[in-house]
């Protein structure tokens, strides 16, 4: 068994916030969502959430915004919201309602410089 994800099963309703490593749903769900894993919504999933998770597959009804390095929509996906992701599938059947867009990737620092001052040229010379 494994004891790093969770489970909410059909017919149970949650409310808050919650963190770990995956978390799969079956039930209903709001809230805010962090995970290092992956968040998987069944087919009988009702979710409204801010999510943020390296992936996530949708199969059931999703309302809110997700951030994650995968992003996958199944076939029985109803979703709508703001989706950023660096991979994005979209199966056959789904319904994707919003904003999907790709994360902007991290700008370079700038190179700190030092100013070294000039000295002004003689009038007289």
């Amino acid at each position: 068994m494994d004891d790093q994800g969770s489970t909410i099963g059909e017919g149970t309703r949650c409310d808050g916030k919650f963190g770990g490593q995956d978390l799969v749903v079956h039930g209903e769900l709001e809230g805010e969502i962090q995970l290092t894993g992956t968040l998987r919504l069944g087919p009988k999933a009702r979710v409204k959430a801010k999510v943020k998770a390296a992936r996530v597959e949708i199969e059931g009804r999703f309302e809110g915004e997700v951030r994650s390095d995968a992003l996958v929509f199944g076939p029985g996906a109803q979703a709508r919201g703001n989706f950023l992701s660096a991979r994005l599938v979209i199966q056959d059947g789904a319904r994707v309602e919003g904003a999907v867009n790709r994360p902007e990737p991290t700008a370079a620092k700038p190179q700190e410089t030092t100013s070294v001052p000039v000295p002004e040229p003689d009038e007289g010379a």
